[in-house]
């Protein structure tokens, strides 16, 4: 009798269940918005410990230029920092819960109930 109720297996089936499919946890990848203008001070903290490089080819090299290029080491690394720590932490969620998120992305058999599911 559960036979009748279900609906024939065909290619048409498979695929439209296919295509019902979550994209996934795509989201989480994201870059959130307040991490961008981290990302430009990191860079121009880059460019600032490079230009010593360059200005040692037109000016004897100074002492100041290797204070310059620290900092721009320091804030190279401060400017990056947030980001780094992100996405540390957003590998660290997914490899502790990467079950739970695959449960919910590939579940969704309206005939199978997967809250209580365990794997």
């Amino acid at each position: 009798m559960q036979e009748a109720t279900q609906a024939p297996l065909t290619f048409a089936f498979l695929d439209a269940q296919i295509e019902a499919l979550p994209e996934g946890p795509v989201s989480t990848l994201r870059s959130p918005r307040w991490i961008r203008p981290w990302t430009f001070v990191g860079l121009a903290g880059i460019a600032l410990g490079l230009l010593p490089s360059l200005l040692i080819l037109w000016i004897e090299p100074r002492h100041w230029m290797v204070l310059l290029a620290r900092g721009g080491l320091v804030i190279a690394l401060i400017g990056f920092a947030p980001g780094f720590v992100r996405s540390l932490w957003t590998l660290l969620r997914e490899v502790r819960r990467h079950r739970e998120g695959l449960i919910q992305q590939f579940c969704n058999d309206p005939v199978i109930s997967c809250s209580g599911a365990t794997f």
